[in-house]
């Protein structure tokens, strides 16, 4: 017995697609062309409770084509039941479910789901972020954003473990996760001209089955063993409100103070086969980082006993787990992806470089410690959908699209040293006015002071192209620097968007309101 062919093709309407989406939706990588990314697996839906699935109770494939038309779009699909045949009647509302979730449509983000929705802390960034949403996501993006279960939730595992400390980007992490189906995935034969490497994992229902030896999926069954007996000997639970969460202990591994790859390649040689072969490949699948294959150990364990849920993750448990996972070698930001991208997850926030900036600046928002952690997550019970309208604002920003050119400068380097630039004079002035004038962080710097060619322990120091002669005319704005900022950046993005100095205004110093008022 074996799993069906990938052999049949069939087609689906999505009259909700907004067709500015399709840049958003990518179906293959340029350097991975066989393999499909838009993955889905399920179960028979009329499957008895209690019931083992075999290989024929199952219905899977891919996403192989996107074609907008006037109705919206549709969506060729390769799968493995002829869905026009009686007998497979009951999958037709399962795969139709699938692909809408794949493509992010059926619990797309409105502004009505943000706009007001920020309260506590974040109180006074809903006016910013109901700019942001008019400025970028309404010209750009059909005025709705994709979000729910966009990735398989055992193929989305493996994808969002590889972007943990991924030097490749994008790419690296997807090659990554080929690798990973390709050795715990049971290769499905294809036909009809279909060609494509495509690797059947587990359903995410089968992965929390415990009683489930997973004999149809055998090197994945023995990777599950082998997290399994590699949580017992080296990690600890870690309590948060109901959820259970392994903990990595190097005390228990005596592998010192540093998790060494060497260290790790001994850990894993201790082990008897079929365990040994399961670690190795887990540790070469993610790029033989020696951190990401013991976080697929540690989530895969802890998904297998159902220690945690992904779509239950409450706003308290979120912010718990930035700060109660300190030292286990788990990693909340990896963690909330994948609960966001995989299970649509509403209060899921994955913290990396980009949204600490722009929680910083421009919600002004200061993130550190345990306190702060709870007072974000307690701002919002919808921050993971707030985080889609931070990506793409931060993507667009990053690579300078016409949708963010006059906006957000704060969230970019200062200077060629990395130094944050965050809400300064220079920045600001150059910043849309709409933006500006409901900006916190630009309202948090307004009454500082600013001093021309003359450093100060309060406020902003701006330095001009002939500070030694402060009576020369028409004086270029060199950088800013002040309140832990430095920036030399924003004169060059737009020297056209100051006069020069000096102008006349009040004696030295005056508010950064001033300077924007006068320059």
């Amino acid at each position: 017995m074996q799993f069906e062919s990938l052999s049949v093709r069939t087609e689906i309407a999505i009259p909700d697609f907004p067709s500015e989406w399709l840049p958003l939706t990518n179906l293959y990588d340029p350097d991975l062309p066989l393999f499909p990314i838009l993955y889905f697996h399920a179960l028979d839906p009329l499957l008895p409770e209690n019931q083992r699935p075999t290989y024929r109770d199952r219905v899977f494939g891919f996403v192989q084509y996107l074609n907008l038309t006037p109705a919206g779009a549709v969506a060729g699909v390769v799968l493995n039941k002829d869905l026009s045949l009686p007998e497979n009647e009951k999958y037709k509302a399962v795969v139709r479910q699938l692909v809408r979730e794949r493509l992010g449509v059926n619990e797309r983000i409105s502004l009505s789901d943000l706009g007001g929705g920020l309260g506590g802390a974040l109180a006074s960034a809903n006016g910013v972020i109901q700019e942001l949403w008019h400025k970028i996501v309404a010209p750009a993006f059909g005025n709705v954003l994709p979000f729910g279960r966009c990735w398989d939730g055992v193929f989305g595992l493996a994808r969002f473990i590889a972007s943990f400390n991924s030097d490749g980007g994008r790419k690296g992490e997807l090659i990554q996760t080929h690798y990973f189906c390709s050795a715990f995935g049971e290769r499905v034969a294809t036909g009809n001209t279909i060609n494509v490497d495509f690797y059947l994992l587990p359903t995410f229902e089968e992965l929390q089955d415990e009683t489930n030896p997973l004999n149809i999926f055998p090197k994945f069954g023995n990777l599950l063993r082998a997290a399994k007996s590699f949580a017992g000997k080296y990690c600890d639970d870690v309590e948060i409100e109901g959820h259970t969460f392994s903990g990595f202990r190097m005390d228990k591994a005596d592998v010192g103070s540093k998790l060494r790859t060497e260290l790790v390649v001994a850990l894993m040689s201790k082990e008897v086969e079929p365990a040994r072969t399961a670690l190795f490949e887990n540790f070469n699948a993610f790029n033989r980082g020696p951190h990401r294959s013991i976080i697929s150990l540690m989530m895969l364990y802890d998904l297998h006993r159902q220690g945690w849920t992904p779509e239950a993750l409450s706003p308290s448990v979120c912010a718990k787990m930035y700060t109660h996972l300190k030292g286990t070698y788990q990693t909340p930001k990896v963690m909330q992806l994948y609960a966001q991208q995989c299970f649509g997850a509403k209060s899921a926030l994955p913290i990396d470089n980009w949204v600490k900036t722009f929680i910083e600046w421009p919600l002004g928002f200061h993130l550190s410690n345990e306190a702060s952690h709870s007072e974000l997550f307690a701002s919002s019970d919808v921050l993971g959908k707030l985080e889609r309208l931070i990506w793409v604002a931060a993507q667009g920003r990053k690579v300078h699209s016409s949708s963010c050119a006059e906006i957000l400068w704060c969230i970019r380097y200062g200077g060629p040293e990395k130094e944050l630039r965050g809400a300064n004079p220079l920045a600001c002035k150059i910043c849309l006015p709409q933006i500006r004038s409901v900006c916190p962080a630009f309202a948090a710097i307004s009454a500082l002071p600013v001093r021309f060619n003359k450093r100060s322990a309060a406020g902003f120091t701006i330095f001009t192209s002939d500070r030694k002669d402060k009576t020369a005319v028409n004086q270029r704005f060199l950088h800013v620097e002040g309140e832990g900022i430095y920036d030399e950046y924003s004169p060059r993005d737009r020297p056209g968007g100051f006069l020069a100095y000096p102008q006349s205004h009040p004696a030295n110093p005056m508010t950064v309101a001033n300077f924007i008022e006068t320059y």
